[in-house]
């Protein structure tokens, strides 16, 4: 093989990355000016610009989600991400890091900005551009700094090329450094890169270098994201393999203490500024920013996380299943084994034993996404081993490309509004591969989970129930403000003639006059199975949304128009479970109390054409 094909692949990768970042262009969309990605750059403006770290009240009129709220005490203003201190300070919920990351990046803006004649605001083109382009060669500096801890395996480059493709183009790095580059990962990504390299360099030949590389890499990962704190297990537990090597690494530790040492010191000083602001804003050296958004470590949802469609990480990167393989591999050279176990076991667990376990806001598991540095080498030996059996490892290039096809087709289908997959469901899923526009009958099936049935191949058998509403203004039920259900209905089975395997058809004719694209925001038209003779059994109840049906030619998750009236419906087939006396219900869920007219609402039997 060609020499240096590793150094060609990073160059394609580079390449790839840019060209992505600039197709997708997040950074005319003004990522910035709300969610997680304003609450990690804010410190930034707010500091330099504005003045406002304390109160924000400058800084938040660039968000879209900034609320004002009364307490007993005053009124205060408060913001999304955000946490309101005792001294009445808004608190920034996450921590620092990132911004630090971001500084160079923002004084290079700021200058731009100036010349360019663009407001010096922290939130205008310039600003935004760097911000998230930042992200991306983070990103991609990891990428290079990984190649050479990957070039120390001694492997053939090419397999090394390989593994850094697939990490990079087959994995959600590429998402979170093309797509939402604002996020912390990318920059947590190379952080841990750094890491792995330092360790190995470390422990090679001890030096002031490596063991400061140590201290800073580790320390800003517990920086911008606190419970990575195990990431000080890689360097820790690196060449361990029996316990002989634990009691020779003691004695290194002893003749190379002043090097430990300087490295923890690096570490400390790289949580002073957090403790400074937090001082600072809230009065105190500590502040829990998240509120009442804790984890659960009785309760952790390991196999949704691992597993599930809604954001689960093996579903979204199954390219990482390899990873995992060649972990039991790893265990052969040892020096990597007990870094990766020891590592990633509690990462995992603390991952899914947050509340909200599927992490909103990005593609696939979020938190998953740093651990590729290290889960590289297990993917790299995977590799290896299929390469000195050759039918293997062409099964293996093959099935990695088509997941590397995938991620990629995920990513574009999610800038397209055709995945959002922290909502979505396996039926979903496997129905969109490779699509490019859905149908209504799919859209449909990302809100309920159920498949829809081919309505052209079906007649209309008997209608159960149709409300007109000829009691209202116009024949028309405006649900109020103040509403958050409306328009119950419930019949049992026996009572409407139906029985487990027929199939109904529920909908609605309604509209909304305010366009509401926020998934979590919309009205619902509920169905759901009473259970009156076989209880404790699952009601299976499932809602569809309606706003952004209405006037949603395309069909993407974020579409919807305000003043257009349109026919809402759903199937569903019965489920076996059901018995005579369980009753079917309807209705429409308002959660944020929005104002939806209704038309009409029909609930009907349909059968398949003989």
């Amino acid at each position: 093989m060609p020499p240096n094909r590793s150094r060609y692949s990073l160059l394609f990768i580079s390449l790839t990355y840019v060209i992505s970042f600039l197709f997708y262009q997040q950074y005319k969309s003004h990522p910035l000016g709300s969610g997680d990605q304003w609450g990690y750059y804010v410190y930034l403006p707010a500091t330099f610009i504005h003045g406002d770290l304390a109160n924000l009240e400058h800084s938040a009129k660039f968000g879209k989600h900034v609320a004002l709220q009364i307490d007993a005490a005053n009124y205060q203003q408060h913001i999304d991400e955000t946490q309101l201190a005792e001294n009445g300070n808004s608190v920034i919920k996450y921590t620092l890091g990132v911004a630090i990351l971001q500084a160079p990046f923002f004084v290079l803006a700021h200058i731009t900005s100036g010349l360019l004649g663009y407001a010096q605001s922290g939130f205008s083109l310039p600003y935004r551009f760097l911000a998230l382009f930042s992200g991306c060669l983070y990103s991609l500096f990891g990428l290079w700094i990984l190649r050479l801890t990957l070039k120390e395996e001694e492997v053939e480059d090419h397999l090394i090329a390989i593994c850094l493709l697939l990490t990079a183009l087959g994995t959600n790095l590429y998402f979170f450094s093309v797509f939402r580059s604002g996020m912390s990962h990318a920059y947590l990504f190379s952080l841990y890169s750094v890491l792995l390299y330092a360790t190995i360099r470390f422990y090679k030949k001890p030096s002031a270098t490596a063991a400061i590389l140590i201290g800073i890499s580790s320390g800003m990962i517990t920086l911008i994201r606190p419970v990575e704190l195990f990431c000080i297990i890689i360097p820790l537990s690196f060449l361990l393999s029996d316990f002989s090597s634990i009691k020779d690494r003691f004695k290194f530790a002893w003749q190379n203490a002043k090097f430990y040492l300087l490295s923890i010191f690096v570490f400390i000083l790289c949580g002073l500024p957090q403790l400074i602001y937090w001082k600072y804003v809230s009065g105190n050296w500590l502040f829990y920013s998240y509120g009442d958004e804790g984890f659960n470590f009785y309760s952790p949802h390991l196999w949704k996380g691992l597993t599930s469609f809604s954001n689960g990480w093996l579903s979204y990167t199954p390219i990482m299943i390899f990873a995992l393989l060649g972990i039991f591999l790893a265990y052969r050279k040892r020096r990597w084994f007990w870094p990766i176990v020891l590592f990633l076991l509690p990462h995992i667990y603390i991952t899914y034993s947050w509340w909200c376990w599927n992490y909103i806001n990005g593609f696939g598991s979020r938190p998953m996404v740093q651990t590729y540095a290290l889960l590289s080498i297990p993917l790299l030996y995977m590799l290896s081993y299929t390469w000195k059996r050759k039918y293997f490892f062409h099964a293996f290039l093959l099935l990695s490309g088509l997941l590397l096809l995938q991620n990629q087709m995920n990513t574009y289908q999610f800038s397209k509004g055709i995945l959002w997959s922290e909502e979505a469901n396996w039926n979903y899923y496997k129905s969109i591969i490779g699509k490019t526009e859905i149908s209504r009958a799919q859209f449909v099936t990302y809100d309920i989970g159920e498949i829809q049935p081919d309505q052209q191949s079906m007649q209309l058998a008997e209608t159960l129930h149709k409300e007109e509403f000829s009691d209202q203004p116009n024949g028309i039920y405006v649900m109020k403000t103040d509403q958050k259900y409306c328009c119950t209905w419930a019949q049992s089975l026996q009572s409407l003639g139906l029985s487990p395997g027929d199939w109904i058809r529920i909908s609605t004719v309604a509209r909304s006059q305010s366009e509401q694209r926020g998934v979590y925001q919309q009205t619902l038209l509920v169905s759901e199975y009473d259970r009156k003779s076989t209880k404790g059994l699952d009601p299976n109840w499932v809602a569809l949304r309606v706003q952004n049906k209405c006037g949603n030619v395309d069909n993407t998750i974020w579409g919807g128009q305000a003043n257009v009236w349109e026919e809402v419906a759903m199937f569903r087939q019965l489920p076996a479970s059901l018995g005579p006396n369980d009753e079917l219900k309807i209705y429409f869920y308002n959660p944020k109390q929005l104002q939806l007219e209704i038309a009409e609402l029909r609930v009907e039997k349909w059968i398949f054409n003989n």
